[in-house]
């Protein structure tokens, strides 16, 4: 009996086999974990730069590879249900040999290029440019969540959803944010940047990715305004933990921490997470000595335990470590967000807070993003986003999840996991700032073809319409209310990228005259999107009337005669065939 065929998805790109150990490496790609680490043994080679882009042009970065359990699971499955063995990892000289193979064989430079680089699509598909473009001038102080020294660039503070002005080109679009859909050996290469010549530069604890500028080749849009602040830190990490200060330990400490946490005694254990909380506080110095892999295990085991107290403590020095922009990898490759998502699912209501900032936190690193999108974070914090949880947590969750749907594959976890018709109802919630970010994450998921799609089918346009007049009626604050507008009228240009399909909706809605208003008495910024979005419609229906005219002519009609008879049927009806007009 012919055996089975293993799914494509469970094959190393590598090996062209079942994978045994599978690991995701920062371009969101999955291999086998001997293959993976042939290859990057390997001289220096395309293939390097492309799968690990953060790491290539540097010999010290060890490689970010994170357990694909769910994958690993599934493989495991479906050899049980098959009949067959579990597979096994390739010995070392074989993978050598097939990495060998693999660069030997695969596209060159450039052919990969045109697979890995989504702006070379984008020409076709018209789908959303961004950049980041970080300053590094004028830095703020802010607390971490017992009062913690946290500074962060005041450009960073400003975050620029969808477009702003001088900022994009498609040689430097981020994988991250282009279309969705790439299935088969595209999937390899589908986050890579593909321009090197582009630098990203980052506050020095926290990172904020800015959307610099929306840009259509289909219909024109360009756009430039002020930018819109955002949060770049958890909500939680305004809390203070009492008012003791505590000095930057020693390594000695460090042990006397680990002692304590793995005592078993739950007195000991707490006061060891209470002394690192307070510990990491104020201290950089403290948080990045301190960020190790055996304090990570110990906080991982506290974050498990029933007991509030000892999980929250825990919890919320795992969050003051995460502040660190050079902690944020580290935690994620330390294998300590399983346990940590498992708060967010269950843990103690103050605990799932502090969890929603960690997640938060670690999301605003590029390179966490898919990595927590496969451990499995987007559904709990769509969950919890919709939940009774204090304001600060829902909009932690906000954030965290409009940082994560910068990712392709976490766009799609959001979409099937509902969240559209969810973000819908936030975004005309009386909450201004859970409606703000829920428009943003709408943004996000209205830039790739999957979303945009579904928002059509969902009729988005008549309700972010709908969001733009009732946003002139509101009685909010007022800036809440242009931040809604904006974003709205943004969204409702990444929709009419689908131009036949949007201009039908958008007509049927009333968006002609809405956005008319819009383009008297809005921002700069909505005034300019209005207008293009106004000249689009305004040229489909010329068009239109252009057609019924060659159609009238091509019957033999004159236009004003057709018109004429229509009325004359017209009060020929109302009138009565022998009734007379005074």
């Amino acid at each position: 009996q012919r055996q089975k065929a293993p799914p494509l998805e469970f094959l190393c790109p590598i090996s062209n086999a079942p994978m045994a150990d599978p690991v995701i490496v920062p371009s969101g790609q999955t291999f086998e974990r001997r293959c993976i680490e042939a290859l990057l043994a390997l001289p220096p080679n395309h293939h390097q730069q492309q799968l690990f882009p953060s790491t290539a042009t540097t010999t010290t970065s060890t490689p970010t590879l994170i357990p694909n359990i769910a994958l690993k699971t599934a493989i495991a499955n479906w050899c049980r249900d098959s009949g067959l063995p579990l597979p096994d990892p390739p010995d070392p000289e074989t993978a050598a040999a097939l990495a060998h193979k693999f660069v030997e064989t695969s596209p060159t430079t450039e052919d990969a290029s045109r697979v890995a680089d989504p702006s070379a699509d984008l020409c076709s598909t018209s789908e959303m440019e961004c950049r980041m473009d970080c300053s590094d001038s004028g830095s703020k102080s802010y607390r971490s969540i017992d009062g913690a020294s946290l500074t962060a660039s005041e450009s960073d503070l400003q975050l620029v959803p969808i477009d702003s002005p001088d900022s994009i080109s498609r040689s430097n679009l981020t994988p991250d944010d282009s279309i969705l859909g790439l299935s088969g050996s595209e999937q390899i290469l589908s986050r890579v940047q593909s321009d090197p010549a582009v630098e990203f530069s980052y506050a020095a604890t926290e990172v904020n990715r800015r959307f610099d500028r929306f840009d259509s080749s289909d219909s024109g849009f360009t756009s430039s305004a002020r930018p819109l602040e955002l949060a770049t830190r958890p909500a939680c990490l305004s809390e203070s933990f009492g008012s003791v200060s505590i000095s930057c330990g020693t390594s000695g400490e460090s042990d006397e921490l680990i002692a304590k946490m793995r005592s078993g005694i739950v007195s000991d254990q707490e006061e060891a997470a209470v002394e690192l909380r307070n510990l990491t506080r104020e201290d950089r110095d403290a948080r990045l000595r301190m960020c190790t892999r055996e304090l990570l295990a110990c906080l991982a085991a506290l974050m498990a335990s029933r007991y509030a107290g000892l999980q929250v403590n825990a919890v919320a020095a795992f969050v003051n470590l995460s502040l660190e922009k050079v902690n944020k990898v580290k935690i994620v490759r330390s294998g300590t967000v399983p346990p940590l998502i498992d708060v967010l699912k269950g843990g103690h209501v103050e605990a799932q807070g502090h969890a929603v900032g960690a997640i938060f936190s670690l999301a605003l690193e590029d390179e966490n993003r898919t990595a927590l999108g496969v451990l499995g974070a987007v559904q709990p914090l769509l969950h919890l986003l919709s939940s009774t949880l204090d304001g600060r947590a829902r909009l932690d969750a906000a954030m965290a999840l409009y940082h994560l749907s910068f990712a392709r594959g976490n766009r799609a976890k959001l979409m099937r996991a509902g969240a559209l018709p969810k973000l819908m109802a936030l975004a005309r919630g009386d909450e201004p700032s859970l409606a703000t970010r829920a428009v943003l994450i709408l943004c996000n998921l209205a830039a790739g073809t999957e979303g945009r799609a579904a928002m059509l089918d969902a009729n988005a346009v008549a309700a972010l319409v709908a969001l733009i007049a009732e946003s002139w009626q509101g009685t909010e604050d007022e800036r809440h209310l242009a931040a809604i507008r904006e974003h709205s009228v943004a969204a409702l240009c990444l929709l009419a990228r689908d131009t036949w399909r949007f201009k039908g909706l958008a007509r049927e809605a009333g968006a002609l005259e809405v956005l008319t208003v819009v383009a008297e008495r809005g921002s700069d910024r909505a005034r300019e999107r209005a207008g293009k979005l106004l000249l689009l419609m305004k040229g489909a229906a010329a068009s239109s009337a252009s057609r019924d005219a060659d159609a009238a002519e091509d019957d033999g009609f004159d236009l004003t005669e057709q018109a004429a008879q229509a009325r004359a049927r017209h009060k020929r009806l109302i009138l009565g065939p022998n009734s007379t007009e005074f």
